[in-house]
């Protein structure tokens, strides 16, 4: 994006800042809809800010807006995506199911860089974006194969009959 020395950080600070204001809101939000609903929210959120800024070069009005979208959403889904796979999760088996989560959580932290840099170095800066969707679909794809558990008032009702 043809950044001055230090003004890679004006992206990252708009990301966080807007990820702080709506964290509170959202959290609250989650008691009232559904966890599963609210991530979907929040990806379909992220898509809208990464097309958007897939449509841009360099740093404009709508790029930084973009920014400000992509933590809104991104707050949206980190603060449900770990209380989700508890509600999830088996009660013997929370240890092992946090264990799994946090493992696969750090491994695509750490391939992330490695490959986004090196399809950058390859292809051209332009490619940080459409990298960027690609992820998040690849996540909302393997996000619809996971299955609720019934409610609780579901699974009695269930044995009752």
């Amino acid at each position: 994006m043809n950044l001055s020395k230090g003004g890679f950080t004006i992206p990252q600070l708009l990301c966080m800042a807007s990820a702080c204001a709506v964290a509170v809101p959202v959290s609250k939000l989650s008691k009232k809809l559904q966890k599963r609903h609210i991530l979907v929210i929040g990806m379909n959120i992220m898509l809208v800010a990464f097309t958007l800024a897939a449509t841009q070069n360099g740093l404009t009005p709508l790029m930084f807006a973009c920014f400000i979208i992509a933590g809104a959403g991104y707050s949206v889904v980190i603060v449900n995506l770990y209380p989700y796979m508890l509600e999830l999760s088996d009660p013997g088996k929370i240890g092992r199911a946090t264990g799994i989560f946090n493992t696969v959580s750090t491994v695509a932290m750490v391939i992330t860089p490695i490959a986004s840099g090196a399809l950058q170095d390859s292809v051209g800066r332009f490619i940080l974006f459409p990298y960027c969707l690609a992820a998040l679909m690849v996540s909302i794809v393997f996000f619809f194969f996971i299955k609720d558990k019934p409610a609780a008032d579901d699974a009695n009702a269930a044995s009752n009959a």
